[in-house]
């Protein structure tokens, strides 16, 4: 974390210390996936056990996640700082945009765990990534350096709800 926090601003591979939490790196992940795989002792119990990943359910569900995971994070980390250093918002206009997500995210939260039993997880998770697909289309077709906050609104609606809405299946 710290080597891709730093990166840019240490210039990335000529930087010394970064180098050696590459070198680090790649030297602890083999190391644990050589302690994992053959290194430890029959009785012993794996730190993280390799064999969850034969299942096809685990898999897929952690690679939904990663992604709904990294869609919201670059949503809660993009609107904002296009709010701030693109539109000049000030930190109460930009709170109060993303409030109004977080409030759909609350309310699509509650709407998707009431549901989830009737309609089944699968069902559930299908009407929560359309929503969120929904609003990140929303995002690519709408966001322009001048866009109203107006013209925002219904792109926070949907990925916030979408997002809530799939928080309960995933849990």
């Amino acid at each position: 974390q710290v080597a891709l926090s730093r990166g840019e601003r240490d210039d990335w591979f000529n930087d010394p210390f970064i180098i050696s939490l590459a070198v680090a790196f790649a030297l602890c992940l083999s190391l644990f996936i050589w302690w994992e795989v053959w290194g430890r002792e029959a009785d012993a119990a794996p730190i993280i056990s390799l064999r969850t990943f034969h299942n096809r359910t685990f898999v897929i569900g952690g690679v939904y996640v990663m992604v709904l995971g990294m869609m919201l994070y670059g949503q809660l980390y993009v609107v904002p700082q296009f709010l701030r250093n693109v539109q000049h918002h000030s930190a109460w206009g930009t709170g109060r945009l993303q409030s109004f997500n977080a409030v759909l995210f609350a309310v699509g939260l509650i709407i998707g765990s009431k549901l989830m039993k009737p309609l089944g997880i699968r069902s559930t998770l299908a009407v929560g990534a359309a929503a969120f697909t929904a609003g990140m289309w929303t995002w690519a077709a709408r966001l322009t350096p001048d866009i109203s906050d107006r013209a925002m609104l219904l792109a926070l609606a949907l990925t916030g709800f979408g997002a809530g809405w799939q928080i309960g299946p995933l849990s």
